[in-house]
């Protein structure tokens, strides 16, 4: 009997000790993400990126209001497909 309980002790404690492991990676990764994140921004400044797709916009977390361009743009313009 005492050794059975002793058995479920030591469960629960590993159980515990597991979770609290566990919670303290979550932090540590949360922490690095929220870094690496800021790094990015710091060293890749998505401004510059041509492209106001929805998908885009959501893949760099920006959210740029519509604006007129500047300058005139020529109707015989085609975007780039990628191919030649």
């Amino acid at each position: 009997m005492i050794e059975e309980v002793a058995r479920q002790v030591a469960m629960a404690v590993a159980n515990a000790l597991a979770f609290r492991e566990i919670a303290q990676l979550t932090e540590k990764l949360a922490e690095e993400r929220l870094y690496l994140e800021s790094e990015i921004r710091t060293e890749h400044p998505f401004e510059e990126i041509v492209g106001e797709s929805r998908p885009l916009r959501d893949a760099f977390g920006t959210w740029r209001p519509s604006r007129r361009p500047t300058r005139p743009c020529s109707s015989s313009a085609r975007p780039a497909r990628g191919r030649n």
